[in-house]
């Protein structure tokens, strides 16, 4: 029996966005903890950097601030913005990519803002010089930012790639300037991707030179990529068609290149969502597996470090697989996307599922009858950005309401709340509410009410978090509406909910 199965489970998520992207442009924004912020304190969402797992959240950086603009450090011009800049090869290029999209449509005069290490230590990173000239561009327009600076005029593109979680369509684009780094005639022999001589970081094989001398055996050959500068490494995968290995960075590179076909064996059952959503636009071909062939060991110079129990029976189930390829007996991975959570344990700071708000139709109570200059209909609290002030406003009346009409009927896992945030008196309004829902805009039941003190342990509160609302049970319906309990205003900055919409039958769309 071989030791090696197909991945059925994803660590993390998989979206497939198809959605066209934007980038936007922001005056005068305060750069502090690795995101911009408006002159308002609140973050520019699009800035920030996310991740998909373990918490699905931003990193470094709070929603609302409360910085000194008159005290910032101005720095005029026109800027490109890169965000944070990591130190580990595997998520500087994804890093890199997320945003790469929108470069190339702005002059070459608008720098590229980051944050991280000084831009003299980047020039001393071999592979973030190499990847800057394989992507055309100059790295010399990179410019550090530092927590106070203020940028004059800042092009915030969306993120065609988060970390575990969604990549987007415009990613194309970059396999297309790859693609030509492809040999006119690859080669068709599989090659394994050897790890032996990195002696520190993510991920180690201790006894990797024993499975690689029964690999050769068999007619496999063998490269040290990741020892090689980037464009060698490139060259490399520029001249196979076929790949084996322990799941690792360097196949994030060679993804790239697109018509490709790898096996990736993986640490355990947990499929990685990183490499799975980088291929979701691409004509690769990945094969994820894992093994019960390894065995966990301790070594303090890597996150994880295994040893193969026995090598030779390794290379077989290799070899075996490759047979399976080549004669159409096996399909490449594929991984449906859950409505909650792939992981063992669930994930409680996740938005779980799609933004399904994001087309709603809104509707309130009463519209409020003096014009201070903010949007006071109810469409305005599905923007998508954050203000900080209201972005819809009720008149005083009993139990004001606003209605989400999400279009179908959906699975809702999660609703976030961003109450106004200007001024502590009216924050303090929106604090006895329910929640119900409908299927047909006439019965409504309660699915949350601030009263329980069961369900309030679910949610964060405070005025630098939204209210987040997370059912463990199944919510089907298309109305939603929040009421605000009493004789009072219902105003607000935002609403979102997560979830998937559902067909007539009530199941999950695909």
């Amino acid at each position: 029996m071989s030791s090696l199965s197909e991945v059925k489970i994803i660590y993390g998520y998989c979206i497939k966005n198809d959605n066209n992207l934007s980038s936007n442009i922001h005056y005068n924004s305060m750069c502090f903890c690795g995101s911009l912020y408006q002159q308002n304190n609140q973050i520019i969402l699009d800035s920030a950097q996310f991740r998909g797992v373990d918490e699905y959240q931003l990193i470094h950086s709070p929603i609302t601030t409360e910085l000194n603009f008159e005290k910032g450090n101005f720095r005029s011009g026109n800027y490109i913005w890169l965000g944070h800049i990591p130190d580990h090869f595997g998520h500087f290029i994804l890093s890199l990519i997320s945003r790469l999209w929108a470069v190339y449509s702005y002059p070459n005069h608008f720098r590229l803002a980051y944050c991280g290490k000084n831009f003299d230590e980047i020039l001393k990173t071999r592979y973030i010089c190499d990847l800057f000239e394989v992507f055309g561009l100059n790295i010399n327009r990179m410019i550090k930012i530092n927590d106070g600076d203020i940028l004059e005029y800042t092009y915030v593109p969306q993120q065609c790639f988060i970390e575990n979680y969604c990549s987007n369509k415009i990613i194309g684009q970059l396999y297309d300037k790859f693609s030509k780094y492809n040999k006119i005639s690859c080669e068709n022999d599989f090659v394994y991707i050897s790890r032996r001589n990195i002696t520190s970081g993510t991920f180690g094989v201790e006894n990797e030179k024993d499975l690689e001398f029964f690999l050769m055996r068999k007619g496999i050959k063998i490269i040290n990529i990741e020892e090689l500068s980037i464009k060698d490494q490139i060259n490399e995968w520029g001249k196979y068609n076929n790949f084996i290995g322990f799941s690792g960075s360097s196949f994030h590179l060679g993804s790239l290149l697109n018509n490709k076909t790898f096996i990736i064996i993986n640490r355990n059952e947990f499929l990685s969502s990183n490499q799975y959503i980088i291929d979701q636009f691409s004509k690769n071909k990945c094969y994820h597996l894992y093994s019960n062939n390894i065995v966990l060991k301790n070594n303090d110079k890597f996150n994880l470090y295994f040893e193969i129990k026995d090598v030779e029976k390794m290379a077989n189930d290799i070899s075996g697989v490759i047979e399976k390829i080549k004669n159409s007996k096996i399909n490449p991975t594929t991984v449906n996307r859950l409505h909650k959570s792939a992981s063992k344990f669930l994930i409680k700071n996740d938005s779980i599922g799609e933004k399904i708000s994001h087309y709603a139709i809104a509707t309130q109570s009463s519209i409020y009858g003096i014009d201070e200059g903010n949007t006071r209909n109810a469409q305005g609290v599905l923007s998508g950005y954050l203000t900080g002030i209201y972005q819809f406003h009720t008149e005083l009346e009993e139990n004001p309401w606003i209605k989400l009409d999400l279009t179908k009927r959906s699975l809702i896992n999660e609703i976030r709340i961003f109450n106004r945030n200007d001024r502590r008196e009216t924050y303090n309004r929106f604090h006895e509410y329910e929640i119900l829902t409908s299927e047909d805009d006439i019965e409504y039941n309660k699915i949350f009410s601030s009263f329980n003190e069961k369900i309030t342990q679910n949610i964060i509160n405070g005025e630098k978090f939204p209210i987040r609302v997370l059912f463990s049970n199944d919510i089907f319906s298309r109305y939603i509406k929040i009421v605000s309990i009493g004789y009072k205003y219902l105003h607000l900055d935002q609403i979102e909910v997560f979830g998937f919409w559902c067909d007539p039958e009530g199941t999950k769309n695909p």
